[in-house]
């Protein structure tokens, strides 16, 4: 399934960098997972975790925006819950995601991304039992520079994600 070898120059693209974060997550599947990828870029690597864990897959916000639409939130209370996004410069927006997250009482909270700087993954591990970043280079460049393919992605692609991924909820999507 793994598209790139971590530590290689760069990912293809965000569904690589899934399925290579995927493979290193692999031991939680089967368990009562819920995936969480961080709009927008880490919705797709996201969507490719949570179909090769057979989970559920969902969206959080870790900013204010308007509301994405009448959905229910999904639960999260007692569950497994991992936090995807697509690489970790500053850990900024991911430390806001996991502090939410946190305050719902999941039974783990996971902090993942295929790729991060060595300095917000060690910050990270404050608020997550357990981050999963295993490309960690030093010295580390933009996120982008990672990805021979890290094309802008858009509200519109992460609405078709959420439609088309097998792993979504089987409510209506934003």
């Amino acid at each position: 399934m793994m598209n790139v070898q971590i530590g290689a120059r760069r990912f293809a693209n965000r569904a690589a960098a899934g399925d290579a974060l995927a493979d290193a997550l692999m031991y939680y599947r089967g368990a009562d997972l819920l995936v969480l990828g961080l709009p927008r870029g880490g919705v797709p690597v996201a969507a490719r975790v949570a179909e090769a864990l057979h989970a559920e897959l969902d969206v959080i916000v870790a900013r204010k925006l308007g509301s994405p639409g009448t959905r229910p939130a999904p639960r999260v209370a007692g569950r497994i819950v991992i936090l995807v996004d697509d690489g970790l410069a500053t850990g900024a927006t991911m430390h806001a995601a996991a502090r939410a997250v946190r305050k719902q009482h999941p039974a783990r909270l996971i902090v993942a991304a295929p790729v991060g700087s060595h300095e917000a993954c060690e910050g990270l591990a404050a608020d997550a039992d357990e981050v999963i970043c295993p490309w960690r280079p030093e010295p580390f460049g933009a996120v982008g520079t990672y990805y021979q393919d890290f094309a802008q992605t858009t509200d519109e692609d992460v609405r078709h994600v959420l439609q088309h991924s097998p792993a979504m909820r089987s409510v209506e999507p934003w």
